[in-house]
């Protein structure tokens, strides 16, 4: 959706045949029940009411916005605009599809609903004012997202909580200098433990482990629907800490909720990149991807740029392991399941559970 509205935003028109009115097709606008007939779902003008006399044989692209030059071009494209799906297939889809895979896959439209992990009032509910002392004999940690431009939060453990010290934006265009300045940083929040991007940071990490022994964690997600991963393993002997995507993330949002984070107010009001901070945190969305037909699987993508959220998840990382916690103890027993259409669990054949080693998994 987010290169969508960075494009002209073309719609497919079409017209109405009684009344001469060309229309978008949108749902439920765009469909009646036509009680007075076969008591069947029809298509209808929006202007006339007249039924069935859409015309969805033929239409027109139509840009939403043209005096401007646009990067390039985008296409709405719905199932209503489809002439061999009827109207009465359309509300069959909605009554028996999950409401995020029939705004995705039968209206092409972008789901908004109770799918995002982090809200601003969660946010909102974590700011403290008072709280500004670092306190150097308690455990502090970092979470490090590697990039062109690299992201780091610092926090340390408070009273069981996990309180927000310092986030950075890292932009020189010498990638050098990204794991120069992570590592003034170690050193100026005497940082205990660092948890880093494996996937992008591969070269900065194993510096940063040879300057910083035993400090530096790379963090490697596994991404894979079928894989029996709960718990996070850490490696000693790499220095690598493989975790549950899916899990990880939405345990940290679950410390959002809780209070379980705590964000001094004159944090907050000090550092010029709290708005993004808090976007970034509030673009994470649960999605629902296909991963055969007719099963889907559930997925953390986002909505807009995430790189503090990830940061903020390895950094949350660190701190269950100073913690000694384990997802276990907080009701995660199972990994994520795959579904049908409707939001029944189902259990793939043929699917093997992938080993705990972090061998094999995606990068994000």
């Amino acid at each position: 959706n987010l290169s969508f509205e960075q494009s002209d935003k073309k719609h497919w028109f079409v017209k109405c045949d009684a009344c001469g009115e060309w229309q978008t097709l949108t749902f439920p606008e765009s469909i009646v029940k036509h009680t007075s007939v076969d008591g069947k779902h029809k298509y209808w003008c929006k202007k006339c009411k007249s039924v069935d006399r859409i015309n969805r044989d033929t239409g027109l692209w139509v840009p939403e916005i043209s005096t401007v030059q646009m990067p390039w071009s985008g296409y709405q494209v719905s199932q209503l605009d489809c002439p061999w799906i009827s109207a009465e297939t359309i509300v069959d889809k909605k009554n028996r599809m999950l409401s995020q895979l029939f705004f995705n896959y039968v209206l092409g439209n972008p789901y908004i609903g109770n799918n995002l992990l982090v809200l601003q009032p969660h946010i909102n509910g974590c700011i403290v004012q008072g709280l500004t002392t670092l306190n150097k004999t308690v455990k502090i940690i970092a979470g490090v997202d590697w990039g062109d431009v690299s992201w780091i939060i610092i926090g340390m453990v408070y009273q069981e909580k996990l309180m927000i010290l310092h986030y950075e934006k890292i932009a020189f265009i010498d990638p050098e200098k990204h794991h120069q300045r992570v590592g003034e940083l170690i050193e100026g929040y005497h940082v205990d433990t660092v948890v880093c991007d494996y996937g992008y940071g591969r070269v900065h990490n194993s510096i940063l482990m040879k300057n910083f022994p035993g400090k530096v964690w790379a963090c490697r997600y596994n991404d894979q629907h079928n894989s029996q991963l709960i718990e996070n393993v850490w490696n000693e002997r790499l220095h690598r800490v493989t975790v549950n995507r899916t899990i990880s993330l939405r345990v940290m949002a679950r410390s959002w909720k809780l209070k379980e984070f705590i964000l001094p107010a004159s944090v907050v009001a000090s550092n010029p990149l709290s708005l993004d901070y808090f976007n970034h945190l509030k673009s994470l969305a649960v999605k629902l991807e296909e991963i055969e037909e007719g099963v889907v699987w559930e997925r953390i993508g986002h909505s807009g740029p995430d790189h503090l959220a990830h940061a903020t998840n390895y950094l949350h990382i660190g701190f269950y392991s100073a913690l000694g916690r384990g997802y276990a103890s907080i009701g995660y027993l199972e990994t994520p399941s795959a579904m049908d259409t409707a939001g029944r669990k189902i259990q793939l054949t043929g699917s093997e559970s992938n080993s705990q080693n972090g061998d094999d998994v995606n990068e994000r």
